[in-house]
């Protein structure tokens, strides 16, 4: 793995768990984009509600397939994505079927390029999300190449690509 180009005074991780199944891809790898992520904020998971485990399935299954993560847990009332097998730390992705919804959320993945994010947009939409940007050039400063897909419960869901760092 090259070198991680950081701006000044910004601190850089290697996503751990992306980085163990990059490690493990090969019977994989002819389907994947990349899925080895630079990030710059350390957040160890997210817990999303829903109200409909098995619309959330379908549609993150598929969403979160371009970035590597798939089902490790499922269980009675929640979901749990990642690239592990579904132990303590390979769940950064959780989703809990709530009755009340509150405001709906939105979550940024990083992507390793423009075709990851194409791929999560397609394969957003093809699972039952609804268009809420395509794919493209934001003018957010710097380079910003995303797109964004509304899960079943109205989270906005976002694929972004900053370009090489």
């Amino acid at each position: 793995m090259g070198a991680v180009r950081r701006r000044p005074g910004q601190v850089g991780l290697i996503d751990p768990y992306l980085l163990r199944f990059r490690n493990n891809l090969a019977a994989d790898e002819a389907n994947m984009v990349s899925v080895a992520t630079v990030c710059s904020v350390p957040v160890d998971h997210v817990k999303l509600p829903v109200r409909d485990l098995k619309a959330s399935r379908m549609f993150y299954e598929a969403a979160l397939a371009p970035f590597g993560y798939r089902l490790v847990y499922d269980g009675e009332t929640s979901l749990g994505f990642g690239v592990g097998d579904g132990g303590d730390e390979d769940e950064p992705f959780a989703l809990e079927r709530r009755e009340a919804q509150g405001m709906p959320s939105h979550i940024a993945f990083t992507a390793a390029s423009i075709e990851q994010v194409d791929a999560f947009h397609t394969a957003a939409l093809s699972a039952g999300g609804e268009e809420n940007g395509a794919p493209g050039e934001r003018p957010y400063g710097g380079y910003y190449y995303a797109a964004f897909v509304l899960d079943p419960d109205g989270h906005n869901i976002e694929a972004v690509y900053h370009g090489e760092r």
